[in-house]
């Protein structure tokens, strides 16, 4: 009989050792930034049960083993989630390879791993405090918190934290819209410069080429909203400065946050245009539109309650409806919304404050400094209604909202107020936020809301019921949390074998 020479017997080992390591995870010795993990190892032929341990740390195996688990679960497959108890700690672990679900057949080695500690995943100094616990309708519900840049469970407590990423982002990196995309991945915007996609684990996958060929300056200017495509595109805010010509009827020393100067042929001011970008996976612009151009003079040019000047439009965020081809863009300091024809970049209507006077624009005192127009799975328009803004004084003590409008059927112009719900729920927090905020509708119709300013989160189902309410606390530290909020997303358990095993 002719024997294998030993030299091929030891290549084929090592080939064997290495692509069983491969599909380890998390590898051996890694260092996390999470405690929610997707462990993987190899298949069994003969296992119909995994078992995962995880154990205290230590070096020795035998210590190991001898101790009890911190953690045991069983599953029927080789990829197995689970949430380890705390950040801060080195743990050790493995899998047994069962049949019948108690026969013990094999085990996998034993394999070490640190989840990091974070400021912000840490409760003595960040909490997420629970008011409300959470109905039995939203448990299998997560939240992406951007101002915390951590994801949570509905109890409060952090399974995930935003790594950082040199040049990119750190814990005093103001993050925004960080969220789940369609392609099972994360993506937010950093600083309000970095655009960016980003795995789990934190491997960057995609990076906004910030160019300015939108702008037509050194850079786009990318703030408040980044959203993945369904076709795998990207789409972002941005802003570029336009000049504007001031009307006859406006002085040229009238009051003005922005310099007035003469050009050629009369007296110019500067304004800040919004700009939707769409970017193919290359970072080539495939689509862009400005919102200068689609403002007159009566919008930007009406004077303050105090005569002053304010002609900022404040783009605040967006939303596409991909299936109608119609994209939804709110305007803050007009208080607006404009519907926008995809890809003509035509718009369609426009929905808001009637102080200018112009007559393309319906609905007035509906909302006021909106943020996050969205549309829901009826098909009706969704806001988190700021109701409040410096063009307009809705009351000594205005209290946000969020509403529901049916846009304009038929011939009418007008949208029809559907539902409104008072952000005045209790006395741990201000009913009413002049900043930031998001509204995302649930699976089950309930509606998640994130107040931005008050650093208030609840969800409310259309009876009016609050069925979740949290507030994020700062508590006794140094460390200074980036405020106001801006948006919370949600993610459910369903979601994480794509999310954790992409």
């Amino acid at each position: 009989m002719r024997h294998t020479p030993v030299y091929i017997c030891l290549i084929l080992s090592c080939i064997l050792y290495t692509s069983a390591q491969a599909q380890v995870w998390p590898r051996n010795r890694d260092s996390l930034h999470y405690r929610l993990i997707g462990f993987s190892v190899p298949q069994h032929e003969k296992a119909t049960t995994y078992t995962l341990q995880v154990f205290p740390y230590a070096e020795d195996s035998r210590t190991i083993l001898a101790s009890t688990p911190l953690l045991q679960q069983d599953d029927t497959g080789n990829h197995i989630i689970a949430t380890v108890p705390e950040f801060g700690k080195s743990y050790c672990w493995r899998v047994l390879y069962k049949k019948r679900k108690h026969k013990y057949i094999d085990s996998t080695g034993i394999f070490f791993f640190t989840v990091r500690s974070n400021p912000y995943s840490d409760t003595n100094i960040t909490k997420l405090r629970i008011l409300t616990p959470a109905s039995d309708a939203h448990k299998d519900l997560m939240v992406f918190n951007d101002n915390s840049r951590t994801l949570y469970n509905m109890q409060g407590e952090a399974l995930w934290f935003l790594p950082d990423i040199p040049g990119i982002s750190n814990n005093n990196y103001k993050i925004r819209d960080l969220k789940l995309t369609p392609q099972n991945t994360i993506t937010f915007l950093s600083a309000d410069i970095y655009a960016c996609e980003i795995d789990y684990n934190g491997h960057m996958l995609w990076q906004a080429p910030d160019d300015g060929k939108v702008s037509g300056e050194n850079m786009e200017h990318y703030h408040h909203e980044l959203t993945r495509l369904g076709n795998g595109h990207y789409m972002m805010a941005g802003n570029k400065t336009m000049p504007r010509k001031l009307p006859e009827y406006v002085s040229r020393h009238t009051s003005s946050e922005r310099k007035i100067y003469a050009g050629e042929d009369g007296y110019y001011i500067d304004t800040e245009a919004g700009t939707l970008i769409e970017y193919d996976s290359a970072g080539n612009v495939v689509w862009s539109w400005v919102s200068g151009e689609h403002f007159n003079d009566s919008d930007l040019f009406t004077p303050l309650p105090d005569g002053s000047l304010f002609t900022d439009t404040h783009l605040n965020g967006f939303f596409f409806n991909e299936a109608d081809s119609v994209i939804y863009a709110s305007f803050r300091d007009v208080s607006r919304i404009v519907k926008i024809s995809y890809p003509s970049g035509k718009v369609i209507n426009s929905y808001g404050s009637g102080y200018s006077h112009n007559p393309g624009v319906h609905g007035d005192s509906l909302f006021y400094g909106q943020h996050a127009c969205r549309i829901n799975n009826e098909g009706n328009l969704y806001l988190f209604n700021n109701n409040y803004s410096r063009r307009t004084w809705v009351g000594k003590k205005p209290r946000s909202h969020i509403v529901i409008l049916k846009e304009p059927q038929g011939d009418s112009t007008e949208p029809q107020l559907l539902w409104s719900f008072n952000c005045d729920i209790d006395s741990f927090a201000s009913g009413h936020s002049t900043r930031g905020g998001n509204v995302y509708e649930l699976r089950n119709g309930d509606i998640l809301v994130c107040m931005g300013a008050p650093n208030r989160y609840f969800i409310v189902n259309r009876n009016k019921q609050v069925v979740w309410n949290a507030l994020l606390e700062l508590r006794r530290t140094p460390h200074r949390l980036i405020t106001p909020a801006y948006r919370m997303s949600p993610l459910y358990t369903d979601q994480l074998p794509g999310l954790l095993y992409r």
